[in-house]
């Protein structure tokens, strides 16, 4: 979309209410908290929410050609590979390694520019640093233009993760807003992405805890590589 178009779609999603969020329950039965030190692509980037600290160990450039197969349509591909430590207050510190190919097909006019197919992919290994500790893999990709889908899984757990466009107020948004984890035990995570992000998490089990802030972390760490690619194009 041309850049003068978001911004005056940004200025009426802002006049209408002071704080754009995906939709989270009001009776949601989980602690709200925000996101510090999102900062886009540094190498040594830390981010912080609630109990949790994330640091990235490792972040490879950007790579990816675009293809321009006519005047109007165009093939943006990017790749990059990431990881990160996590740890939560005195717990042995985790570890993920992340693959992320986003690739969007787009139509172009002279008025606006049309998400013609994305498929982009998010793929993650999440593991204790202690030998013995089973591994989780969380996988999320998306299909034509509906926001990322997946799951967080080890062994015959299953957890699926959803990604929405819905805002809590007002028209669904044109990219991702957020995404829904779902536990096991009918209870859910929630993780804003707009603006610094906001994570809603119930209190959960020790066995998973730092399996599930991991794929909390991946998922705000892909969007700002998402959200940097598409200010580049």
């Amino acid at each position: 979309m041309k850049s003068w178009l978001k911004l005056g779609l940004a200025t009426l999603l802002l006049a209408g209410c002071q704080s754009a969020h995906m939709p989270v329950p009001s009776d949601a039965d989980a602690e709200r908290m925000k996101v510090y030190g999102r900062q886009g692509l540094k190498i040594d980037e830390s981010i912080r929410f609630g109990s949790f600290q994330v640091t990235v160990s490792e972040r490879s450039a950007v790579r990816g050609p675009d293809l321009v197969l006519s005047e109007v349509f165009e093939r943006n591909r990017r790749r990059q590979r990431f990881s990160f430590d996590i740890q939560h207050q005195d717990d042995v510190s985790w570890h993920s390694s992340c693959d992320v190919m986003l690739e969007k097909h787009t139509v172009r006019t002279k008025v606006v520019d049309i998400a013609a197919d994305d498929r982009s992919r998010l793929k993650c290994t999440i593991a204790g640093v202690e030998p013995g500790v089973e591994e989780w893999l969380l996988v999320v990709s998306t299909k034509d233009a509906s926001p990322m889908q997946g799951k967080l899984t080890s062994g015959t757990i299953s957890m699926p993760v959803n990604g929405t466009n819905q805002l809590q107020h007002g028209l669904p948004a044109e990219e991702t807003t957020g995404y829904v984890i779902s536990l096991q035990d009918n209870r859910f995570v929630y993780v804003d992405v707009l603006d610094s992000g906001t994570v809603w998490m119930p209190v959960i089990e020790q066995d998973y805890r730092n399996a599930v802030g991991a794929a909390v972390a991946a998922l705000l760490l892909y969007e700002d590589l998402r959200a940097h690619t598409a200010e580049a194009t």
